[in-house]
Parts: C-alpha cells; sequence; structure tokens
C-alpha cells in the first residue's frame, strides 16, 4: 500500500486522470439512470385470479377460493396468503418469503392450481401471475361536446398513438363502461313462437360465425372455402334466423328481440370539474423512467390538441411534478450544503486544500453514479436523500488527511514526505472510520419490508460514495495536497489567508479557552461528568415518557390529493348516489372557497367517479402543492367530512390519501364463526368511533345487495323439475345468457340474451315470469317458494380462516402519537373484546406490521452489523477497551436525536430510528480520531493522561470540521419548510442533532471514559500481578506493548525517536 500511495504522490498524473475518468464516467451514467418518485423492486406478492360469471361470493369462496387455499398450504416459500370473494370473481394473494426468489415460488404455485381438477364447470381458468401494480405517471382529462361513443373512440384513437412510443406501455381509459350487444327478448313472442332464450342463443352462435370450409385444388390454383358471417354490430344481429316455421316462414331475431349495442348497465362516468370526460391514465413500470414518459405525453397532447381543436384536453394528475419538486428540493438542499460545507472548509484550511477536500464529493458521486446503473439504482426521493446525508460525511477522511499533511509539512518534512507520512499515519484510522459508517449503512440491505426495498437505495448511495471517497482520499487527494501552493513557504500571503488565520485563531481561542479547561475539569470531576452525561440521557427519555416527544411509526405524508369515497348500502339507485357524490361535491367547492376569500385556494381540480356498482361514488380532490398552502391535506380531508357530517345508510364515507406503507391503525380480526366476528366488529368500530381523535374509520367487509332466495315448492318435483332445470332458466333471462365475445377494436364486447331491462325491474316482474321447461310454460310463484334476505358482497380470508379487517386514520397526525392510539386500541380494546370472544383471533396489520418486520430483521441482523463495527474498530487499535469505550460513548448521542425532534416539533419515528443507525457508524468515525492521536503519542512515549489530553487537543479542529461539515450538509434540509420534505426531516434531525451531541461526548466524555478503563485495567493488573504501577499505566495499553514487535515505518522511526 505505501508503494502504492507514494507512487500515486510522486507522480500526480495518475490521480488526475482516475479523478478525471470517474468524474466523466459518474456524468455519464447519472444521465442514463431513470427517475421515479419512489425506490422500484421486484414485487413478492402473487396473485392467482378466477372469474365465475353470474356466482355469488359465497360460492367463490366455497367452489373456488378455498380450493386454492388448500392446495397452496405447504408450499415453500409463503409468507401468508389473503384472498377475496366477491361477486362473479375472486383472487387469492400470496406474500411470498423475502429468502425465497418469487420466480421460483410462482412456479410451484401455477403447478399447483393445474392441479386443481374440481373447479366450478363455467369458470374461467384461474390465471396466476406477480401482482406488479404499474405507478401512476400522468392522467390527462378529454372533453367536449360529443357524445360518449365518439369521445371513446377519440380516446382509444389517442391511446394506440401513446402506446406506439417505445417508452409508454401502460396506458388505462376510464370514464365508459364496456360496450356490449344486448338482445333483449319479449318473454310473450317467445311464447308465441315456441322459443327459449337458450335456442336463441344458440342459433346466434351457430349463425355468426367466420369458419374455412376446406379447399378446393382445381387445375389452375387452390380455393380456399370459407364463411364470412361474423357480426360485429348489433343492427347486423337482426336478420339472423332463429326458427324456421312448418309452414314456411322464418322466424329472424328482430321478430322477438330488440337488439341494443351500447354501454354495460353499470355506472362508470368520469366528471372533472362537473364536465363528462374520459381520463387517459399513463401508467409506467419498475424499468421505466417516469419523467421521461410524462415529457413524451405531454408532447403528445400539444399534437392532440392541434388535431383536435373542439375538445378540451387537461392534465389533472402530473406525478413527475411532485417528483420534479422534490428532486430540486433535495437537489438545492444538496448544493447549499455542499456549498456550506465548503465554506466551512474554507474558514479553516489553506483555499487550496479546501479545495482539494471539498473535490471528494464529486469523485465520490461520479464512481457511486458509475455502479448505480449496475445496480439498478434510479434517481428518486429516497436516493437523493442519501446523497444529502453522505455529502458531509464524504470530506470527513479528506480533512482529516490533509490536516496530518498539514502538520507533518508544518514540522518541515518536504512536501512529498509529508503526504506520505501524513497520509500512511492516519489511513488505518480513516480506514476503519469509513469502514464503519459502511458497515452501519449496510444495514439497510437487510431490513425486511417495504422499507427495506425504499432504503436498500440509499444504503447503496452511501455505501458506494464512501467506498470511492476512500480511494480518492488514499491516492488522489494526498497527490493534489503533496503539489499544491497550500505546501509552499512563499505562498502563505493574501487577503483570503488572512481571513483563515483569523478563523483559525477565533478556533484556537475556543480550543485553548474554552475546550481546555473543560477538558481539565473532566478529568478532576470524572464522577460529575458520568452522572451529568447519564442524567441528561434519562432526560431524553422522560421527554418520551411524558410527551413531550410523541412517538409514531412512520411519520405523518401529506400529499397533493386525496380521494373522497362514499358507499351507499349494496343495491342503491345510481341517482341516489349520484345525488349525494354532487352534494359532497357542493361542500369540496364552498370550503375552497372559503379559503380562497382569505387568498388561500387550495382546490385546483376535483374529478367524480361513479361506480364499480350502483351504490358507489368517489371525488378525487387535486390540491395546489404544498409549499403554497397554509395547511395540509390531513386538515382539509377532517375540515370537510366535519361539514359533510353524516349521510343517511351511507356504508363508508371517508377522505383519505394513498399511503405507502399502509394505514395508521389496521387490525385483522378473524375466526370460522361468522356471527361472532360481525359482532366482534360492531363493537370494535364503536369503541374506536367514540374515541374522538380517528378519522376515516371502515371495515373491509361488505354487506351485499338485497337476495331473492328460492326454494322449489312440491309442485315443481312432482313435474320433475330440479333446481339446476329452475335456476338455469331463471339465470338466462335475468342475468343473462353470454352468446358470443367479439372483438371491435381493443374493445372485447359481449354478445348477451336476456329479458328486456323494463320487465326485470321487480319483484312482480320476476315472480309472473314465465319459464318453459321440458316443453310446459310455469309461472315462476308457482314453481318456487321466494324470501327475502341481505347477502354479503365480500368474504375475505387470512391463512384460511373469515377476516375482517378494521383501519382508521389519525384526526390530527402531526400532534396524536400513533404508538400511542394504535396501543390504546389493541390493548383496550381488541385485547378487551378478545377475552369476552375467543373464537376471534386477531393480527396487527397496514404501519404496524410494516415496522415490526422491520424490528424483526434489525433483531436478526442489528446485533451482526454492531459486531463486525465493533471488530473493526478492535482490529484497528488491537484494543478491547478501547472499543467499549467508544460504543458506549455513541449510546449517549440518543439524548441528543430526542432533544432534536422536541425543537424541531418533529415525531420520533422509523426514519428517525434509521438515522440514529446512521449516526452509530458517524460517531464511531470522530472517536476512531481521537483514539489514533492517542494511540500515536503512547508510541511516542508519553504518560497516559497526557497522551490523551495531547490527542484530544490536537484532534480537537478535525473532530470539529468534521462534525461541523456533517451537520451543516444536513442543515438546509433540517430546516426546510416545504411539505415535500416533512417526511425525510426526521432521520436528517436524528443524524445532525445526535452528531451534535456526540462531538462534545467525543470531545469530553470518550478521554474520561478511556482514562478510567485504563485506571480499571491498572486495578485488575494489581489484583492478578500484585504489582502497583506508578505512573506508568500506559504500559497496559495495547499500542505500547506492539512496540517491542513491531515494524514500523521510516517516518515512523523518525517520528518516534
Amino acid at each position: 500500500m505505501r508503494k502504492l500511495i507514494t507512487y500515486f504522490i510522486k507522480y500526480p498524473i495518475a490521480g488526475n486522470i482516475l479523478m478525471i475518468l470517474l468524474i466523466l464516467m459518474g456524468w455519464v451514467g447519472m444521465k442514463s439512470l431513470r427517475t421515479t418518485f419512489f425506490p422500484e423492486s421486484e414485487s413478492k406478492f402473487i396473485r392467482v385470479s378466477a372469474i365465475y360469471q353470474g356466482a355469488s361470493p359465497a360460492e367463490i369462496e366455497e367452489g373456488i377460493i378455498l380450493k386454492i387455499e388448500d392446495k397452496l398450504e405447504g408450499l415453500n416459500g409463503i409468507e401468508r396468503i389473503t384472498s377475496a370473494s366477491k361477486e362473479n370473481y375472486g383472487y387469492a394473494t400470496v406474500e411470498v418469503n423475502s429468502n425465497y426468489n418469487t420466480d421460483i415460488v410462482i412456479q410451484e404455485i401455477k403447478n399447483a392450481v393445474d392441479g386443481i381438477n374440481n373447479f366450478p364447470s363455467g369458470m374461467e381458468p384461474a390465471s396466476v401471475s406477480k401482482f406488479e401494480r404499474p405507478q401512476h405517471a400522468v392522467s390527462v382529462a378529454i372533453s367536449g361536446d360529443v357524445s360518449l361513443k365518439e369521445l371513446k373512440s377519440i380516446a382509444r384513437e389517442w391511446e394506440s398513438i401513446l402506446q406506439e412510443d417505445s417508452i409508454i406501455s401502460q396506458v388505462e381509459l376510464e370514464g365508459f363502461p364496456d360496450e356490449e350487444i344486448e338482445i333483449q327478448v319479449d318473454n310473450d313472442l317467445l311464447k308465441k313462437y315456441g322459443l327459449t332464450i337458450e335456442q336463441v342463443a344458440n342459433s346466434i352462435k351457430r349463425d355468426n360465425i367466420q369458419i374455412t370450409g376446406g379447399e378446393l385444388k382445381t387445375a389452375e390454383e387452390n380455393i380456399l372455402i370459407r364463411a364470412r358471417n361474423k357480426k360485429y354490430f348489433g343492427e347486423e344481429f337482426e336478420d339472423i334466423v332463429v326458427k324456421a316455421m312448418l309452414n314456411g316462414n322464418i322466424v329472424r331475431l328482430k321478430d322477438v328481440a330488440v337488439v341494443r349495442d351500447g354501454w354495460v348497465d353499470e355506472p362508470s362516468e368520469r366528471y372533472v370539474n362537473g364536465e363528462k370526460a374520459i381520463i387517459v391514465n399513463v401508467l409506467y413500470t419498475i424499468h421505466e423512467d417516469l419523467k421521461s414518459i410524462v415529457d413524451k405525453v405531454k408532447k403528445r397532447q400539444l399534437e392532440f390538441n392541434q388535431k383536435h381543436p373542439s375538445l378540451e384536453t387537461r392534465i389533472i394528475r402530473d406525478s413527475s411534478k411532485v417528483l420534479v419538486q422534490r428532486i430540486d428540493l433535495l437537489v438545492n438542499n444538496g448544493l447549499l450544503g455542499f456549498l456550506m460545507v465548503f465554506a466551512l472548509l474554507s474558514m479553516f484550511l489553506h483555499p487550496r486544500l479546501a479545495i482539494w477536500v471539498a473535490m471528494a464529493i464529486p469523485i465520490a458521486f461520479g464512481g457511486m453514479f458509475i455502479l448505480a446503473g449496475g445496480a439498478g439504482i434510479s434517481i428518486n426521493v429516497i436516493s437523493l436523500f442519501g446523497m444529502i446525508i453522505v455529502i458531509g460525511i464524504l470530506v470527513d477522511d479528506g480533512i482529516v488527511i490533509a490536516e496530518n499533511i498539514y502538520q507533518h509539512w508544518e514540522r518541515g518534512k518536504e512536501p512529498v514526505q509529508a503526504a506520505i507520512d501524513g497520509t500512511l499515519e492516519v489511513l488505518p484510522a480513516v480506514f476503519s472510520a469509513i469502514l464503519t459508517t459502511v458497515i452501519a449503512f449496510s444495514l439497510f440491505f437487510v431490513i425486511d419490508g417495504i422499507m427495506g426495498d425504499f432504503f436498500v437505495e440509499m444504503g447503496f448511495v452511501v455505501v458506494a460514495t464512501l467506498v470511492i471517497s476512500l480511494v480518492e482520499g488514499a491516492f488522489i487527494l494526498p497527490a493534489h495536497v503533496a503539489h499544491s501552493k497550500a505546501l509552499s513557504k512563499n505562498g502563505k500571503k493574501g487577503f483570503w489567508l488572512n481571513i483563515i488565520n483569523w478563523f483559525t485563531r477565533c478556533l484556537n481561542y475556543i480550543k485553548t479557552k474554552c475546550y481546555q479547561p473543560l477538558l481539565n475539569f473532566s478529568f478532576k470531576q470524572i464522577p460529575f461528568i458520568f452522572i451529568s452525561t447519564i442524567g441528561v440521557l434519562v432526560i431524553s427519555i422522560f421527554f418520551i415518557v411524558f410527551g413531550y416527544v410523541k412517538v409514531s411509526m412512520f411519520p405523518p405524508i401529506f400529499a397533493d390529493s386525496f380521494t373522497i369515497n362514499l358507499e351507499m348500502a349494496a343495491g342503491t339507485n345510481q341517482k341516489i348516489t349520484e345525488n349525494y357524490i354532487d352534494g359532497i361535491q357542493e361542500v369540496v367547492w364552498e370550503f375552497n372557497d372559503s379559503l380562497e376569500r382569505e387568498n388561500q385556494s387550495v382546490i385546483t381540480a376535483v374529478t367524480k367517479g361513479l361506480g364499480k356498482g350502483s351504490n358507489r361514488g368517489s371525488l378525487t380532490i387535486m390540491l395546489t402543492p404544498s409549499e403554497e398552502r397554509a395547511i395540509n391535506s390531513s386538515q382539509i380531508t377532517t375540515a370537510i367530512l366535519n361539514k359533510v357530517g353524516q349521510i343517511p345508510n351511507a356504508e363508508k364515507l371517508t377522505a383519505k390519501a394513498g399511503m405507502p406503507f399502509g394505514r395508521p391503525i389496521s387490525v385483522a380480526i378473524y375466526s370460522s364463526d361468522n356471527n361472532v366476528l360481525d359482532e366482534f366488529k360492531e363493537r370494535l368500530l364503536r369503541g374506536m368511533r367514540d374515541m374522538g381523535t380517528l378519522k376515516n374509520i371502515e371495515s373491509s367487509d361488505q354487506k351485499g345487495m338485497l337476495e331473492l332466495n328460492i326454494e322449489l315448492k312440491d309442485k315443481a318435483y312432482a313435474l320433475g323439475l330440479s333446481y339446476a332445470e329452475i335456476v338455469n332458466e331463471i339465470r338466462s333471462g335475468f342475468y343473462g345468457y353470454e352468446v358470443q365475445r367479439l372483438q371491435r377494436g381493443l374493445d372485447e364486447v359481449k354478445v348477451w340474451v336476456r329479458y328486456a331491462k323494463e320487465t326485470r325491474q321487480s319483484i312482480g316482474d320476476f315472480e309472473n315470469k314465465t319459464i318453459r321447461l321440458k316443453g310446459g310454460e310455469y309461472l315462476i310463484k308457482d314453481l318456487v317458494h321466494i324470501s327475502q334476505v341481505r347477502g354479503v358482497a365480500k368474504y375475505e380470508h387470512l391463512d384460511g380462516k373469515r377476516m375482517v379487517k378494521i383501519e382508521a386514520d389519525l384526526m390530527d397526525p402531526e400532534n396524536s402519537s400513533q404508538s400511542e392510539l394504535l396501543s390504546y386500541v389493541n390493548k383496550n380494546l381488541v385485547d378487551s373484546l378478545l377475552l369476552e370472544y375467543p373464537q376471534v383471533k386477531k393480527s396487527i396489520e397496514g404501519q404496524a406490521r410494516e415496522f415490526a418486520k422491520v424490528g424483526v430483521s434489525v433483531q436478526k441482523r442489528g446485533w451482526i452489523i454492531l459486531l463486525f463495527m465493533f471488530v473493526t474498530v478492535v482490529l484497528t487499535f488491537r484494543s478491547f477497551t478501547q472499543a467499549i469505550a467508544v460504543f458506549v460513548t455513541s449510546v449517549f448521542g440518543f439524548s441528543g436525536v430526542v432533544f432534536g425532534h422536541f425543537i424541531h416539533d418533529f415525531q420520533l419515528s422509523m426514519f428517525s430510528f434509521f438515522g440514529m443507525i446512521a449516526l452509530v457508524g458517524i460517531m464511531v468515525n470522530d472517536a476512531l480520531v481521537l483514539i489514533s492521536g492517542l494511540n500515536i503519542n503512547l508510541k511516542r512515549g508519553m504518560r497516559y493522561k497526557d497522551a490523551l489530553r495531547k490527542a484530544a487537543l490536537s484532534r480537537f479542529r478535525p473532530i470539529v470540521l468534521t462534525s461541523v461539515t456533517t451537520i451543516a450538509g444536513l442543515a438546509p434540509l433540517i430546516f426546510e419548510k416545504s411539505m415535500q420534505a416533512q417526511f425525510l426531516i426526521p432521520m436528517a434531525i436524528a443524524i445532525a442533532y445526535g452528531l451534535l451531541v456526540a462531538t462534545f461526548l467525543t470531545l469530553v466524555f470518550l478521554p474520561i471514559t478511556l482514562y478510567s478503563l485504563n485506571f480499571v485495567k491498572v486495578i485488575i493488573h494489581w489484583l492478578v500481578t500484585g504489582k502497583v504501577l506508578k505512573n506508568s499505566s500506559e504500559q497496559l495499553e495495547a499500542s505500547v506493548k506492539e512496540l517491542k514487535y513491531e515494524h514500523l515505518t521510516e517516518g515512523g522511526d523518525k517520528e518516534l525517536k
């Protein structure tokens, strides 16, 4: 290593070439990185889904879901299985264990599902796929004074144009129902011609075909025989022959039915600010670039507007806008942090030294960007935050190395020799300091759950930049310093150097007039220092216990949009639902108008949606950018919900934004007894509502529509009729008989035969309908008893048992403690109910489950990380006591984390915890700098106390500089008022304030800890050997013991002499 470092110092062109290559190739690497909102990762979820038209949730559960769950039970790699059984379809979601490969597990699941041979007949083949939800990129609303069908046709055309671009793969349209061809038969006409619905359907099937009939091989050429009788539009079906009469007449479809080519009878309209529109949603996958996609869509939008001037297009949601705002915010904070770091370096170092030390930042980033592309890293808010964190850390090793080179030069050495000796002297400590930080941040690579997927990119950024900075500090920086005019006897003149000297004198004044007396006092009053330090830690813990600093699992994340969801009782008429959702929309605009009168307008657009189901409606509210308004989205949703109040017969009314980590309060209860489960749920919901601190309280179960249950009368049995025959005939008329599926462009159009809508609008219509079976005609009411019950819209399972999930949001997330509220719900509500209902079990979900995943993974692997850090320090100094002193000191840095959150009124959260993980590695750096100085002094023959005092004083400047530069790099983000950065600030606070306290601990608490441990060694030595060491306690230190067999470098020999 010495020869390699010497080579780079003697021949600086090697370092310059390496520097230029890293920066240039890093620039190329950076430009090739994708931009995403959050880090993207491969899905760990697999979806098994099945469609069974006309089946009830109970039929889906019994006939499909239970069989799938039973078959999947016991397969390797499955963490857990959740499922849902709904009207017409069901699905099971498999969560894959993080230790298994998803692609291997999905193949095993496919094999297992394929082995199920007793699915209901009529069920479409079950599909097994990796459950990956594409992320939203941009939404464009198209509206105009044209029919919905024409608007859809234009939107479909634009969809095709968008997908022609290679960078756009996912486009979805909403705002219109599916198309269908409905053949509405007249029951009286069917009776007149002796037809059944099934016979009509089969006639259409036989007629509406396109098929090859073979080939004629003539002498001249081969000729295909083909029937081209495929019809694709409603009017073309009218002339299909459905029956030939004995008298030679033929009955056509139009004689017994009305053919309607139109929309499925399901509400799915969209309105933007009151105007009907079609929404074009463009999505992106984990391999695509968000910003490039949005830029392309905007370009296509301009072309669309030129082609269709009569239509209006507007971007109602642009995910890249928030991303760009956050990127700009973080980049600006990063640049400001860099400038502050450089300014601080320039105050205390020679300008040329400051420049070369600061060059570690672009060089290290360049090397990181070279590696980032291959590692799948993208430019996102988390990776950018990692860059901000590391800005101040990157110059730490440079400060120590440059300072030490400068000190060697001041002792009279030649610049090149000073660079060689100065670098090699501190390189072991610098290497260990960087290695401990790298090991600390490596914990982010082994965290499970969504947080692990997110923060692995931040871990990569920090680790990669630190590794490259070590290369820069060992080879590039010493060469630049050695050949810099900073080490020139004739270059110490000028205005700027006078400023530096002034700052240096100030720092020296602080060291001699403030720090040195404090250090001397500490050596005299060791018990007082110990007790005071412990007392401060205890006080910080009391701040948490007594609620001065609140605790939550995740910091509140306030979005720039939210959705109001209204769910009426199942089966509610669409007009009733629409009236209520329109009323809510009026409240939304009234709320905005009240703020607008105070020049605080917060709402830019409202998109109204109806469906799926006539009982559901929604409003998507787009807000002004967070930095332009004085209230956050949570306060807005609370105010609107209070103004709306209670809606009669509403099952659910919520106003919330999407949360990447789950809901703050989420509990799943499951049992095999549905009645007990329902009673438990109602009591839990009532208890949560009574708390008064929660909103958007909802359960996942859904009451179904009113059902008519039929039971066969004795007459039906006497006629030899079965349930299957009667129900199939009823189903054909009321649900419909699916004849065919036609492909019209991008749309799949189903052809249905059923009774006309106006003849199936009441229970009387049902009872008096005539069905034809086995040559006879019967009224339905003559064959069956009818009873009315309220059905269930959905059944959910958790690991094979019926489950209901109860969730809620915090009414005031900024001033409420999520952990306290969740604890109250669990202990005071759920656990007390479990005593009354032992059949019920619970599972904590949402944010608490993600928090638990992180906690379990940290418990499993965190001690290994700490062990490696401890071993690194031990191997660096070959001393267990010095390593123990370092880690004992780092524990007390927690008090700075707590006080920092108190000062800035932030809650302690998972992000704060991650900041503490990073803090441990950074804190060790300063301690290593001091201890390396101590060991050097001991090797020079100094007494232990004198060596310790001198090391503390001589390392005061680099320790303060390294700490201040790290804090300065984070300061702009900590004081950022934009809501875009609020969820990252707790981590920055934890690092900055923890390091602030840690600096004091390193300079005061660590020396007396080392001194005390040395005294303990003396006592142990006396107890073991009976010899008293007077004024020679340094003989017990590893660095002194090593002298008798250690081969020192030439430069080191000179120092010891």
